[in-house]
């Protein structure tokens, strides 16, 4: 017998119906903390004697194991274990013992499950803390771009308007065309900043919106009967160190189509973008009289610009004649977000 119980994993021992300890595995006089052979349980039991018996007359009433609590008080504190009281003998073969199995293994379990839910309580504190301080470094570092793009747009707001007023007091018209080809073009990466700082999109900005933006502020800066008519195809996301390329794009195609495109004073100008299987289309068209035969070769210093924004963008300029001047800015998906 006493094999069998040094043979079981959980502690077990068996008492006489006053408490008195019979016999108890190696385990069990390790949880019992100093109770040994011969001591009486009822006094190392939280309720003392009063708790016992309330075990052992349920316990005495059937043969079978009653799962039951019992607190054992020991010399670090209490603990308290499930167990399983059961009577054995009784009756006509003599006074009854009661065996006692406590589940320690399940306590250990639950002990093991707490630790370990207390490690991950932990961790996610940690995570938390440290997530908040990312959004913290990632508010202060959106709050620096947004300054930067506010004081880089009042910069290029004034030194448009010093071209502006150095051009009011100029008498050479050539000169003076120089100073409005160069506001014009300030204009437009001042469009891009803005853009980006009114709407907050510092990553991307939508080429569709963009675009519609600046050609609303190319309209107001010209005069006669101009139409102009947007295609915008929703879609093409630009990296905001893109934008000003594709600003100074669109506004040398559509002054040029302004410019040239103008019979009588009158002039319709048609800006579309759409998306090809393998590319962005920026296309600027206007009514006039078209481009001259030697266009590609001209050194016009407009059309060296694009030629060389095209590039910056992966893509390629394309210039025609169709009804009027066609320019055609071919952007490989690959290249363009």
């Amino acid at each position: 017998m006493a094999e069998l119980m040094e043979f079981a994993a959980e502690p077990i021992f068996f008492v006489d119906g006053r408490g008195t300890v019979l016999d108890a595995n190696s385990r069990a006089l390790e949880v019992l903390a100093g109770l040994g052979i011969g001591d009486v349980l009822p006094d190392r039991i939280e309720g003392g004697s009063e708790a016992f018996d309330r075990i052992i007359r349920r316990s005495a009433r059937t043969s079978s194991a009653l799962p039951c609590g019992i607190v054992l008080n020991g010399g670090t504190g209490s603990e308290r274990y499930k167990a399983e009281c059961r009577r054995f003998g009784g009756a006509d073969a003599g006074a009854p013992v009661f065996g006692f199995r406590i589940r320690v293994r399940d306590a250990n379990r639950f002990a093991a499950l707490k630790d370990r839910i207390d490690d991950l309580n932990d961790e996610v504190r940690e995570r938390r803390r440290l997530q908040l301080r990312l959004e913290q470094s990632l508010e202060a570092n959106e709050r620096l771009l947004k300054e930067l793009q506010h004081r880089v747009k009042n910069n290029i707001q004034m030194l448009t308007a010093l071209l502006g007023q150095q051009a009011l007091r100029a008498n050479d018209p050539r000169f003076l065309e120089l100073v409005e080809t160069a506001r014009q073009r300030l204009l437009a990466i001042g469009r891009a900043h803005e853009f980006m700082y009114r709407t907050g999109q510092f990553a991307f900005v939508p080429a569709a919106d963009f675009i519609g933006s600046l050609v609303d502020l190319l309209r107001e800066s010209f005069e006669g009967d101009v139409r102009i008519g947007l295609d915008l195809h929703h879609g093409w996301q630009v990296p905001h160190e893109r934008a000003n390329t594709l600003a100074l794009i669109v506004n040398e195609l559509v002054v040029n189509a302004y410019q040239h495109g103008r019979v009588d004073g009158r002039c319709a100008i048609a800006v579309c973008l759409e998306r090809t299987s393998d590319a962005h289309l920026l296309t600027v068209r206007d009514d006039g009289p078209g481009f001259p035969k030697d266009v590609e070769r001209s050194g016009s210093l407009g059309l060296v610009l694009v030629r060389g924004l095209c590039n910056d963008l992966g893509g390629r300029l394309e210039m025609v004649n169709d009804d009027g001047a066609v320019a055609r800015v071919r952007v490989p998906v690959e290249e363009a977000p």
